[in-house]
């Protein structure tokens, strides 16, 4: 038997406010980029900072000592400078510019040369080397400069995705930032948890990246379970710490490669804005862009006003900047003129062509309270914005129809009214990508069980995510335990969730069957 997905069963109203109003400010886009990591990083230095008393030195050619220092550069208000054999002449100005006293350099002189140190000397500035015999040595004496009072948030030492994807949230927490291996911890770990009060730990990855006995090592300890590309991990770190971030500002950066996202690190802590990686990644023999529909709608309904694209063209193109840019311009024209109950928002879905003309295409989301996400709704109609006049029309799921949008096109659209749209679910949900817990809660939310019954993440790590009709899907088990051994039990079905858009199946025996 199963419960109403919750999403669909609230009645709504979708009220037209009167009369049509294109106007909708863009996002004020400021791209900060050299012709190399070195000039982009002094680029955006020079453009947040007129005056610093520190500075926090970094590596620019080996990223694992650097990802701890984001959140010691937000203690001082720092930026950070990536640094090579010694400094370049614009950056030994930056230092005179911006009357620095004292810089905290990250990372031994094999990372960071002692020719900088020189410099320093020379300058009279005040310099504090802070490293270890690698790379978790180093993260722990980070920390032990900035304190565990709030906080730790712990992430794999093998890539540095995820720690850059948190280091501005972690520096508005002044939650210090812990590389971790998979299996087992160094000493200088287990001695930073044994010598320090940690009222709480956050741990990002699955256990294919930090296993259990690793992770609930470290005190009071919650896993957060992510996607496998570091784009969806990116997502995935953004939807958890949404309440602490101010989008007001976006920092976007490739994610191809460590530099300029590093750089901009300190800038995203200054405020705690959320730091976006743009890119491509490849799935099952197929090149997709990432991210794809999740930022044009983020930033259109957090009401973003600046965004910052970091690094020149190589980095970001254009063209993928002015669609995101445009994208979400299109959300804000329909969010300006509609007034929506407050379980609902609205998503981009992509373009949309008709009868010659191209239009941005704009979805209903409805609020999930179980899960904890905005999942696309089956709702009568859709929005669209001609992309060259910008005007606002309805679509109607149900035949494609499309009319223009004015003041009396006021109706309420109930739940019953709503067809499904060619069975189509499989577009991005706001606010991003499911994790695995929300998933589970999901799941929980759809189904009752009998006596006897218990749902659960699988076991196995490599059951977690599959594939269903060509999307990746959290898998999640249901079984019949009667005795409660864990090894007395019987595997009743599956139910696999869609990672984008929440969709849950059931499977049973190879058969499949849609849960609503």
């Amino acid at each position: 038997m199963t419960k109403k997905f919750l999403g669909f069963i609230f009645a709504f109203a979708v009220i037209l406010l009167f009369g049509i109003n294109v106007k909708a400010d863009s996002p004020q886009v400021t791209r900060l980029g050299g012709y190399d990591r070195y000039q982009t990083n002094t680029d955006i230095v020079n453009q947040m900072w007129e005056k610093s008393e520190y500075v926090v030195i970094v590596s620019g050619e080996n990223f694992p000592d650097a990802l701890s220092a984001t959140v010691l550069a937000k203690k001082y208000n720092a930026p950070i400078l990536l640094t090579y054999l010694d400094f370049y002449s614009e950056q030994e100005e930056q230092l005179d510019k911006l009357g620095v006293k004292k810089a905290f350099i990250i990372g031994g002189t094999g990372v960071v040369p002692k020719s900088i140190e020189d410099t320093l000397s020379k300058k009279g500035i005040e310099y504090e080397r802070i490293y270890g015999n690698d790379r978790y040595e180093t993260s722990v004496a980070v920390a032990n400069k900035i304190g565990s009072e709030n906080g730790i948030i712990v992430t794999t030492g093998s890539d540095y995705s995820d720690a850059l994807s948190v280091s501005s949230i972690a520096g508005k927490l002044q939650m210090p930032i812990i590389l971790s291996q998979k299996d087992g911890l160094e000493y200088a770990q287990n001695k930073f948890i044994s010598e320090n009060n940690i009222p709480k730990t956050y741990v990002l990855g699955s256990m294919d990246v930090i296993s259990n006995i690793t992770a609930y090592t470290f005190p009071n300890a919650k896993r957060i379970a992510m996607g496998n590309s570091r784009y969806d991990r990116n997502l995935d770190i953004i939807n958890t710490f949404t309440s602490y971030i101010d989008f007001s500002t976006v920092i976007l950066a490739s994610g191809a490669d460590f530099p300029d996202a590093l750089s901009g690190t300190a800038l995203a802590a200054l405020n705690g804005n959320p730091i976006i990686l743009i890119g491509e990644y490849s799935y099952s023999g197929r090149t997709e862009k990432a991210n794809d529909n999740f930022i044009e709608t983020l930033l259109g309904n957090e009401d973003t006003k600046n965004i910052y694209a970091l690094g020149l063209e190589g980095s970001i193109s254009e063209d993928n900047l002015n669609s995101i840019v445009n994208s979400s311009k299109a959300l804000n024209i329909v969010k300006s003129n509609i007034t929506l109950s407050s379980n609902l928002r609205f998503g981009n879905m992509g373009m949309y062509s008709y009868d010659g003309s191209d239009y941005y295409r704009i979805a209903l989301y409805a609020y999930n309270e179980a899960a904890n996400v905005w999942l696309m709704g089956n709702y009568k109609y859709d929005f669209l914005v001609d992309t060259k006049t910008l005007e606002i029309y309805k679509m109607y799921n149900d035949s494609d129809d499309i009319i223009p949008l004015d003041g009396n096109n006021i109706e309420s659209v109930s739940d019953g009214e709503v067809p499904m749209f060619n069975g189509m679910l499989n577009i991005p949900v706001f606010n991003g990508i499911l994790n695995i817990e929300q998933a589970l809660d999901l799941v929980k939310s759809q189904i009752e069980l009998e006596a006897n019954e218990y749902i659960h993440i699988p076991f196995e790590e490599s059951r977690l995510i599959t594939t269903y009709d060509g999307d990746k899907c959290y898998c999640i088990v249901k079984d019949y335990n009667e005795t409660g051994d864990p090894d007395d039990r019987t595997e009743l079905c599956e139910y696999l969730v869609n990672i984008s858009t929440g969709q849950v199946t059931q499977c049973i025996q190879g058969q499949y069957t849609p849960i609503s």
